[in-house]
């Protein structure tokens, strides 16, 4: 990852982005797709700038990529969803016209790294 600019890192969590589900709203109807489908395990990092989700694919052949990257003022909520036996931080972001974008994934803790988004939400 590289920093922008007077970022810095302020949470660093290994995840398993579970769910990318965007709804969208155009002229009044809401339409719901599905943006992963593949669960890919990576490392979200909390910097006081954004939201950033990188993971590595592939067994031999590496390739590293970024599956999120916003901006901390698009995010539009965030929550912990409980889970069958684990629990889900849960990221929604705000999108081009009015479409709310849902970004969910697996992780220890994932409690204090929601309230570690409040928190640095209310500090910008």
């Amino acid at each position: 990852m590289i920093l922008r600019d007077r970022e810095k890192i302020l949470e660093k969590r290994i995840a398993k982005c579970v769910e990318g589900i965007a709804q969208e709203t155009v002229g009044g109807i809401s339409r719901v797709y599905q943006d992963h489908t593949v669960k890919v395990k990576g490392l979200l990092f909390l910097t006081n700038q954004r939201l950033l989700f990188e993971f590595t694919e592939g067994f031999i052949f590496k390739k590293k990529g970024t599956s999120l990257d916003i901006p901390l003022n698009q995010i539009y909520g965030v929550h912990v969803e409980n889970r069958f036996l684990t629990k889900k931080l849960v990221v929604e972001t705000k999108g081009s016209e009015g479409s709310i974008k849902r970004n969910g994934f697996e992780m220890n803790s994932p409690n204090k790294f929601a309230s570690a988004i409040s928190k640095t939400l209310k500090e910008i």
